[in-house]
Protein backbone atom coordinates (compact mmCIF):
# COMPACT_ATOMS: atom_id res chain seq x y z
CA UNK A 1 0.00 0.00 0.00
CA UNK A 2 2.72 2.53 1.04
CA UNK A 3 4.68 1.68 -2.54
CA UNK A 4 1.74 2.22 -3.86
CA UNK A 5 1.12 5.34 -2.44
CA UNK A 6 4.83 6.52 -2.99
CA UNK A 7 4.00 5.80 -6.94
CA UNK A 8 1.11 8.15 -7.48
CA UNK A 9 2.68 10.84 -5.20
CA UNK A 10 5.57 10.68 -7.81
CA UNK A 11 2.95 10.60 -10.83
CA UNK A 12 1.36 13.60 -9.23
CA UNK A 13 4.23 15.35 -9.10
CA UNK A 14 5.92 14.78 -12.43
CA UNK A 15 2.28 15.81 -13.87
CA UNK A 16 2.05 18.79 -11.77
CA UNK A 17 5.41 19.82 -12.92
CA UNK A 18 4.88 18.86 -16.30
CA UNK A 19 1.93 20.91 -16.66
CA UNK A 20 2.58 23.80 -14.71
CA UNK A 21 6.13 24.38 -16.96
CA UNK A 22 4.30 24.06 -20.46
CA UNK A 23 1.92 26.19 -19.32
CA UNK A 24 5.16 28.73 -18.00
CA UNK A 25 7.06 28.03 -21.31
CA UNK A 26 3.39 29.17 -23.34
CA UNK A 27 3.39 32.21 -21.55
CA UNK A 28 7.02 33.24 -21.82
CA UNK A 29 6.88 32.07 -25.70
CA UNK A 30 4.11 34.45 -26.05
CA UNK A 31 6.12 37.54 -24.68
CA UNK A 32 9.31 36.67 -26.18
CA UNK A 33 7.43 36.43 -30.00
CA UNK A 34 6.00 39.71 -28.86
CA UNK A 35 9.01 41.13 -28.35
CA UNK A 36 11.02 39.33 -31.44
CA UNK A 37 8.42 40.74 -33.32
CA UNK A 38 9.09 44.26 -31.80
CA UNK A 39 12.25 44.56 -32.95
CA UNK A 40 12.02 42.53 -36.42
CA UNK A 41 11.74 44.19 -39.83
CA UNK A 42 8.30 44.11 -40.59
CA UNK A 43 8.70 41.91 -43.81
CA UNK A 44 9.92 39.48 -41.41
CA UNK A 45 6.81 39.59 -39.27
CA UNK A 46 5.03 39.00 -42.26
CA UNK A 47 6.41 35.30 -42.30
CA UNK A 48 4.46 32.10 -40.27
CA UNK A 49 7.53 30.49 -39.16
CA UNK A 50 9.03 30.17 -35.79
CA UNK A 51 12.04 32.72 -34.58
CA UNK A 52 14.08 32.56 -31.76
CA UNK A 53 15.75 35.87 -33.13
CA UNK A 54 15.21 38.04 -36.08
CA UNK A 55 17.57 38.27 -38.54
CA UNK A 56 18.14 41.97 -38.78
CA UNK A 57 17.52 44.02 -35.79
CA UNK A 58 15.75 46.77 -36.28
CA UNK A 59 14.80 48.54 -33.51
CA UNK A 60 12.78 51.56 -35.20
CA UNK A 61 9.15 50.64 -34.48
CA UNK A 62 9.82 51.87 -30.65
CA UNK A 63 10.60 55.55 -31.78
CA UNK A 64 7.93 55.30 -34.45
CA UNK A 65 5.52 53.89 -31.65
CA UNK A 66 7.05 56.58 -29.22
CA UNK A 67 6.89 59.41 -31.19
CA UNK A 68 5.60 59.73 -34.47
CA UNK A 69 2.29 57.87 -32.60
CA UNK A 70 2.14 59.92 -29.78
CA UNK A 71 2.32 57.03 -27.12
CA UNK A 72 4.14 58.95 -24.88
CA UNK A 73 1.57 60.81 -24.11
CA UNK A 74 -0.54 57.94 -22.36
CA UNK A 75 2.21 57.04 -21.28
CA UNK A 76 3.07 59.46 -19.13
CA UNK A 77 -0.41 59.90 -18.26
CA UNK A 78 -0.71 56.57 -17.00
CA UNK A 79 1.92 56.80 -15.01
CA UNK A 80 0.86 59.93 -13.49
CA UNK A 81 -2.78 58.55 -12.67
CA UNK A 82 -1.08 55.46 -11.17
CA UNK A 83 1.50 56.94 -9.05
CA UNK A 84 -0.83 59.21 -7.57
CA UNK A 85 -4.05 57.28 -7.47
CA UNK A 86 -1.58 54.25 -5.89
CA UNK A 87 -0.50 56.75 -2.77
CA UNK A 88 -4.15 58.26 -1.92
CA UNK A 89 -5.26 54.82 -2.29
CA UNK A 90 -2.87 53.29 0.13
CA UNK A 91 -2.57 56.12 2.58
CA UNK A 92 -6.87 56.44 2.68
CA UNK A 93 -7.24 52.53 2.85
CA UNK A 94 -4.34 52.48 5.57
CA UNK A 95 -6.36 55.22 7.76
CA UNK A 96 -9.28 53.65 7.44
CA UNK A 97 -7.77 50.02 8.06
CA UNK A 98 -6.04 51.45 11.21
CA UNK A 99 -9.40 52.95 12.48
CA UNK A 100 -11.67 50.16 12.01
CA UNK A 101 -8.91 48.64 14.35
CA UNK A 102 -9.01 50.30 17.14
CA UNK A 103 -11.56 48.97 20.17
CA UNK A 104 -14.06 51.11 21.37
CA UNK A 105 -14.88 52.56 17.52
CA UNK A 106 -18.78 52.90 17.31
CA UNK A 107 -20.70 50.86 15.03
CA UNK A 108 -17.93 49.20 13.86
CA UNK A 109 -19.45 46.21 12.91
CA UNK A 110 -21.87 47.57 10.94
CA UNK A 111 -19.55 49.71 9.05
CA UNK A 112 -17.18 46.05 8.11
CA UNK A 113 -20.49 44.78 6.86
CA UNK A 114 -21.12 47.86 4.64
CA UNK A 115 -17.45 47.44 3.26
CA UNK A 116 -18.10 43.77 2.73
CA UNK A 117 -21.24 44.77 0.92
CA UNK A 118 -19.14 46.78 -1.69
CA UNK A 119 -17.29 44.02 -2.48
CA UNK A 120 -20.20 41.64 -3.17
CA UNK A 121 -22.01 44.60 -5.71
CA UNK A 122 -20.71 44.16 -9.26
CA UNK A 123 -19.20 47.18 -10.45
CA UNK A 124 -21.45 47.27 -13.50
CA UNK A 125 -24.30 47.68 -11.17
CA UNK A 126 -23.28 50.98 -10.60
CA UNK A 127 -22.01 52.11 -13.79
CA UNK A 128 -24.90 54.43 -14.41
CA UNK A 129 -24.92 55.94 -11.43
CA UNK A 130 -21.39 56.97 -11.24
CA UNK A 131 -21.12 58.48 -14.51
CA UNK A 132 -23.76 61.04 -13.60
CA UNK A 133 -22.07 61.74 -10.05
CA UNK A 134 -18.42 62.51 -12.47
CA UNK A 135 -20.27 64.58 -14.36
CA UNK A 136 -22.25 66.66 -11.87
CA UNK A 137 -18.63 67.20 -10.36
CA UNK A 138 -17.18 68.29 -13.64
CA UNK A 139 -15.20 65.23 -14.00
CA UNK A 140 -16.09 64.00 -17.36
CA UNK A 141 -13.22 63.90 -19.99
CA UNK A 142 -10.51 65.02 -17.07
CA UNK A 143 -7.72 63.03 -15.77
CA UNK A 144 -9.11 63.15 -11.97
CA UNK A 145 -11.55 61.40 -13.03
CA UNK A 146 -8.69 58.49 -13.48
CA UNK A 147 -7.96 59.04 -10.10
CA UNK A 148 -10.79 59.16 -8.29
CA UNK A 149 -12.23 56.07 -9.77
CA UNK A 150 -11.49 53.19 -7.12
CA UNK A 151 -9.62 55.59 -4.97
CA UNK A 152 -10.77 53.14 -1.91
CA UNK A 153 -11.65 49.62 -2.18
CA UNK A 154 -13.14 46.85 0.91
CA UNK A 155 -10.41 44.62 -0.09
CA UNK A 156 -7.63 46.87 0.85
CA UNK A 157 -9.34 48.01 3.64
CA UNK A 158 -9.66 44.98 5.47
CA UNK A 159 -6.46 43.90 4.56
CA UNK A 160 -5.00 46.52 6.42
CA UNK A 161 -7.23 46.33 9.02
CA UNK A 162 -6.33 42.81 9.48
CA UNK A 163 -2.66 43.56 9.47
CA UNK A 164 -3.18 46.47 12.15
CA UNK A 165 -5.03 43.87 14.57
CA UNK A 166 -1.75 41.87 14.80
CA UNK A 167 0.20 45.06 16.71
CA UNK A 168 -0.90 44.30 20.54
CA UNK A 169 -3.02 47.50 21.48
CA UNK A 170 -0.71 47.83 24.51
CA UNK A 171 2.00 49.26 22.13
CA UNK A 172 -0.17 52.15 21.02
CA UNK A 173 -1.38 52.95 24.87
CA UNK A 174 2.34 53.52 25.96
CA UNK A 175 3.23 55.40 22.85
CA UNK A 176 -0.07 57.68 24.11
CA UNK A 177 1.95 57.86 27.56
CA UNK A 178 4.40 59.35 26.03
CA UNK A 179 2.51 61.71 24.69
CA UNK A 180 2.07 60.23 20.84
CA UNK A 181 -1.18 61.07 19.15
CA UNK A 182 -3.18 59.18 16.72
CA UNK A 183 -1.61 60.04 13.30
CA UNK A 184 2.10 60.22 15.10
CA UNK A 185 1.18 56.42 16.11
CA UNK A 186 -0.05 55.32 12.96
CA UNK A 187 2.80 56.95 10.81
CA UNK A 188 5.69 55.72 12.84
CA UNK A 189 4.29 52.97 14.96
CA UNK A 190 1.64 51.12 12.94
CA UNK A 191 2.53 52.09 8.92
CA UNK A 192 6.39 50.63 9.58
CA UNK A 193 5.56 47.00 10.96
CA UNK A 194 2.45 46.26 8.04
CA UNK A 195 4.90 46.46 5.16
CA UNK A 196 4.11 43.43 3.62
CA UNK A 197 0.10 45.00 3.80
CA UNK A 198 1.28 47.76 2.02
CA UNK A 199 3.40 46.27 -0.43
CA UNK A 200 0.18 43.89 -0.95
CA UNK A 201 -2.40 46.77 -1.66
CA UNK A 202 -0.08 49.07 -3.86
CA UNK A 203 0.73 46.45 -5.98
CA UNK A 204 -2.54 45.51 -6.46
CA UNK A 205 -3.54 49.36 -6.92
CA UNK A 206 -0.88 49.58 -9.32
CA UNK A 207 -1.78 46.82 -11.85
CA UNK A 208 -5.04 47.99 -11.32
CA UNK A 209 -4.29 51.92 -12.17
CA UNK A 210 -1.66 50.86 -14.89
CA UNK A 211 -4.35 48.67 -16.58
CA UNK A 212 -7.06 51.24 -16.58
CA UNK A 213 -9.36 50.91 -19.93
CA UNK A 214 -12.74 51.24 -18.77
CA UNK A 215 -12.82 54.49 -16.63
CA UNK A 216 -10.39 55.78 -19.87
CA UNK A 217 -13.45 54.50 -22.32
CA UNK A 218 -16.31 55.87 -19.63
CA UNK A 219 -15.08 59.17 -18.49
CA UNK A 220 -12.47 60.45 -21.31
CA UNK A 221 -13.46 61.71 -24.56
CA UNK A 222 -10.66 63.56 -26.26
CA UNK A 223 -8.01 61.27 -27.70
CA UNK A 224 -5.08 63.61 -25.97
CA UNK A 225 -5.90 62.37 -22.48
CA UNK A 226 -6.62 58.77 -22.96
CA UNK A 227 -4.66 56.25 -20.71
CA UNK A 228 -2.09 53.95 -22.01
CA UNK A 229 -4.33 50.98 -22.15
CA UNK A 230 -7.27 52.88 -24.62
CA UNK A 231 -4.65 53.88 -27.03
CA UNK A 232 -2.76 50.16 -27.07
CA UNK A 233 -6.46 49.05 -27.95
CA UNK A 234 -7.06 51.49 -30.83
CA UNK A 235 -3.31 50.45 -32.04
CA UNK A 236 -3.86 46.44 -32.15
CA UNK A 237 -7.17 47.06 -33.19
CA UNK A 238 -5.86 48.75 -36.40
CA UNK A 239 -4.59 45.60 -37.40
CA UNK A 240 -7.53 42.93 -36.05
CA UNK A 241 -9.61 45.39 -37.87
CA UNK A 242 -8.62 46.54 -40.87
CA UNK A 243 -9.78 49.45 -43.24
CA UNK A 244 -10.98 48.40 -46.41
CA UNK A 245 -8.62 48.75 -49.26
CA UNK A 246 -7.69 52.10 -50.77
CA UNK A 247 -8.42 53.90 -47.70
CA UNK A 248 -6.04 55.91 -45.22
CA UNK A 249 -7.27 54.61 -41.81
CA UNK A 250 -5.14 53.25 -39.08
CA UNK A 251 -4.00 50.22 -40.42
CA UNK A 252 -2.14 51.66 -42.71
CA UNK A 253 -0.60 53.27 -40.09
CA UNK A 254 0.39 50.27 -37.90
CA UNK A 255 2.80 47.36 -38.50
CA UNK A 256 3.11 44.26 -36.38
CA UNK A 257 6.19 45.30 -35.19
CA UNK A 258 5.17 48.51 -33.95
CA UNK A 259 2.13 46.86 -32.31
CA UNK A 260 4.38 44.28 -30.15
CA UNK A 261 6.68 47.50 -29.39
CA UNK A 262 3.72 49.62 -27.42
CA UNK A 263 2.58 45.92 -26.09
CA UNK A 264 6.15 45.69 -24.27
CA UNK A 265 6.18 49.10 -23.90
CA UNK A 266 3.28 48.54 -22.24
CA UNK A 267 4.12 45.49 -19.87
CA UNK A 268 7.25 46.37 -19.09
CA UNK A 269 7.11 48.96 -16.07
CA UNK A 270 5.64 46.05 -14.34
CA UNK A 271 7.84 43.43 -14.90
CA UNK A 272 10.38 45.64 -13.03
CA UNK A 273 8.33 46.53 -10.18
CA UNK A 274 7.04 43.41 -9.38
CA UNK A 275 10.06 41.15 -8.50
CA UNK A 276 11.00 44.09 -5.91
CA UNK A 277 7.52 43.89 -4.30
CA UNK A 278 7.12 40.08 -4.41
CA UNK A 279 8.24 39.00 -1.53
CA UNK A 280 6.01 41.28 0.61
CA UNK A 281 3.22 40.01 -1.94
CA UNK A 282 2.61 36.60 -0.28
CA UNK A 283 2.53 37.35 3.19
CA UNK A 284 0.37 40.62 2.67
CA UNK A 285 -2.26 37.96 0.97
CA UNK A 286 -2.11 34.80 3.77
CA UNK A 287 -2.01 37.18 6.88
CA UNK A 288 -4.89 39.85 4.56
CA UNK A 289 -7.46 36.97 4.51
CA UNK A 290 -10.89 37.90 5.86
CA UNK A 291 -11.01 37.26 9.51
CA UNK A 292 -12.85 38.03 12.94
Amino acid sequence: MKTREKIGGILFDVFSYTFFGLFVLSILYIFWNTFVMSISPEVENTSLAIRIWPSTLDFSSYHEIWVANKLSGAFFITVYITLLGTLLHVLLCSMAGYALSRPGLPYKNFILGMILLSMIIPGQMIMVPLFVVYKNLGLINQIQALIFSGLVSGFAIIVMRNFFLETPYTIAEAAKIDGAGEWRIFLRIFLPISLPGLATITLFQIVAKWNTFFDGVLFINDAAKQPLQVVLRSIVAALTNPTPTGSTGAASMYGKNMQSAAIIISILPLLIAYPYMQRYFVKGMMVGSIKD
